[in-house]
């Protein structure tokens, strides 16, 4: 069984590479993984507008590349809910792995 933790750890490893210090561009405050507009993958591309809920696939696709499965892919990095994952558990692993990180961060 794959936990919500294991999933947003992928996420965030595949983050640092892909975006480094991404977690100092998420807005906790306004994350809600259910909201395409305030999820993980929306402050990071900057689609911040109502678009980005009908864009959602489009934004995680220019992420990753565009090919089949991307859904799946974003489900196994923690960005998007799973059967074994549900939204607020996963929301709740991706609060505390960025909050460990900003605590980490000297100022």
């Amino acid at each position: 069984m794959t936990t919500p933790e294991v999933c947003v750890a992928r996420g965030a490893a595949w983050l640092d590479v892909m975006v480094p210090h991404w977690e100092k561009r998420i807005d906790l405050e306004m994350l809600e993984l259910t909201d395409g507009r305030c999820c993980v993958v929306a402050q990071l591309s900057g689609e911040l507008t109502e678009r980005a809920d009908r864009n959602y696939m489009r934004v995680v696709q220019q992420l990753w590349g565009p090919y089949p499965g991307a859904g799946e892919v974003a489900r196994r990095f923690g960005f998007e809910s799973s059967d074994e994952c549900a939204y607020w558990r996963l929301e709740e692993a991706w609060r505390e792995e960025i909050a460990a990180r900003l605590a980490d961060v000297p100022a």
